[in-house]
């Protein structure tokens, strides 16, 4: 069941481990946590300021509110809707012995970081033998096999896949091309 809750946005409050997962909103009785899916949590995180009104359609199951659509009131006429949000790029690391040696670890660690530092959504498992030890480390991302990599080319990778899921806006130096005149003809 969809519940309607609106408010100021105070907050965004840490797990445990220190991801963000909720935020902290002002309605007009209460301060009420509510659980942001990864998805939202990401294009959400550079949209909310302190005390920006914000309209949320939230989903209570067993006495935890998880926000589905959020509408942003004061700032502009943005809705957010968890269609428009891209996929997470799906990350696989090998966590065989001889990967985990030749610095899978240290692959992992790195992408982690990257998800706390930056609004990229990246999900990543580790998995056993992906059959590649002569080429260790090994990492799937979207599917796609990738060997030899330092956790600094593993970051490059994902931030260079994330930008091509992205829409870019029009830059203002790209301009229309003109319509091609076309002669109108006389008689067939």
């Amino acid at each position: 069941m969809l519940k309607k809750l609106e408010g100021s946005f105070l907050r965004w409050q840490r797990s445990e481990s220190g991801k963000l997962n909720s935020i902290q909103i002002q309605t007009s009785t209460i301060i009420q946590s509510v659980h942001v899916n990864k998805d939202l949590r990401v294009l959400l995180h550079d949209l909310l300021i302190p005390n920006v009104t914000i309209s949320l359609q939230v989903k209570v199951k067993k006495r935890r509110m998880t926000a589905k659509f959020v509408v942003l009131t004061p700032r502009c006429d943005l809705t957010i809707d968890r269609k428009m949000i891209p996929k997470p790029i799906e990350v696989k690391v090998c966590s065989s012995k001889h990967c985990c040696k030749n610095g899978s670890k240290d692959i992992c660690k790195s992408l982690e970081q990257l998800q706390l530092d930056s609004n990229i959504g990246v999900q990543i498992s580790k998995v056993g033998c992906m059959g590649n030890c002569k080429n260790a480390p090994a990492i799937k991302i979207d599917g796609h096999k990738h060997q030899k990599l330092s956790p600094a080319s593993a970051v490059a990778l994902v931030k260079k896949m994330w930008c091509k899921l992205q829409p870019h806006p029009r830059n203002d130096s790209e301009k229309e091309l003109p319509m091609r005149q076309i002669a109108p003809t006389t008689g067939f």
